[in-house]
């Protein structure tokens, strides 16, 4: 593509380009290096203050959720034609979309 058009393209792919590698060296480097500072272990007299209460109760809450959905999961993973059946369901309405959803944008 040429002229201005051509060139700003260029510049925004440089600029795109640029951008993913920094964010993967962040990504790479400072984050984990970061969780590993922020995620340390937290000892019982830290817990006394109120943040420490409260992230107390969000762990054991988000603990219970976990064990839940594995629950929920077990008892699913057994119905295989329920599986199939959402399956199903998912290319039926894709297709359905496909055929009929668009239908309704103005083009131009």
């Amino acid at each position: 593509m040429g002229g201005l058009t051509g060139v700003l393209y260029k510049q925004f792919a440089l600029t795109v380009a640029i951008s993913v590698i920094i964010s993967a060296f962040v990504a790479l480097t400072l984050t984990t290096a970061l969780c590993g500072i922020m995620l340390k272990h937290i000892s019982q007299k830290e817990t006394t203050n109120i943040v420490g209460r409260f992230l107390e109760w969000f762990n054991g809450f988000l603990d219970r959720r976990i064990d839940q959905y594995g629950i929920l999961l077990a008892r699913w993973s057994n119905r295989l034609w329920a599986t199939w059946l959402a399956l199903a369901i998912f290319v039926g309405l894709c297709i359905r979309y496909d055929a009929y959803g668009a239908k309704w944008i103005r083009t131009r």
